[in-house]
């Protein structure tokens, strides 16, 4: 609940402010300097005319963004990013192209190396696609990754299988006691020792 100054002064201000407008309708002929006084004299219509400027400035401004903004902002991006003319479009698409047979190119050479490699190690071909990478390093890094653990794994399932019958792998050389996992083994033959492993032998 206000109290009687705070509603004394309230109205004090209200009349500074609407006695002004008053004073200037009434008023025919106020001259310049009249108005500067005015002005100046009058807090309260110094604060009205405040306002209105503010509130006009707010609606030409939200009016010239409705009308030009989106213009200007397009103006400018195209200044700073022209269109791209046909010989310029024409260029970057040759570039895309030459960029995918360059890339191609060196695919093919890499499967190619690839494949040596997988020959060369007696693996077998199908591992290609697990193996194949975007450098021939990692490549090769993986097919020799992978023949360690194909390694390993033959080696621990034969021992496994030894243990399951008691017995003792041979230590002989010669033809007559090697099976034919242990002949592929003496040979390097990886994919040799897997068959023999999954035919038993």
């Amino acid at each position: 609940m206000e109290n009687n100054q705070e509603v004394i002064v309230k109205e004090e201000i209200k009349a500074e402010v609407e006695e002004p407008k008053a004073d200037l309708i009434n008023k025919e002929n106020l001259t310049l300097e009249e108005l500067k006084n005015i002005i100046n004299g009058n807090e309260g219509f110094k604060a009205w005319l405040s306002s209105e400027k503010d509130r006009h400035f707010s609606t030409s401004l939200n009016t010239w963004k409705e009308n030009n903004l989106s213009k200007e902002v397009e103006k400018e991006i195209s200044k700073r990013y022209p269109a791209e003319t046909e010989e310029q479009k024409k260029l970057r698409d040759l570039e895309l192209k030459l960029q995918s047979m360059e890339q191609e190119s060196k695919m093919k050479e890499i499967k190619a190396n690839t494949m040596r490699v997988i020959n060369d190690k007696k693996l077998d071909s199908e591992i290609l696609d697990f193996v194949l990478s975007e450098t021939e390093e990692v490549t090769i890094s993986k097919i020799d990754k992978l023949e360690s653990l194909i390694d390993k794994l033959a080696t621990q399932r034969v021992e496994e299988k030894y243990k399951q019958a008691n017995t003792t792998p041979s230590t002989s050389i010669g033809e007559a006691t090697l099976s034919e996992y242990d002949r592929s083994r003496s040979k390097g033959d990886v994919r040799g020792m897997l068959l023999a492993r999954i035919n038993n032998k």
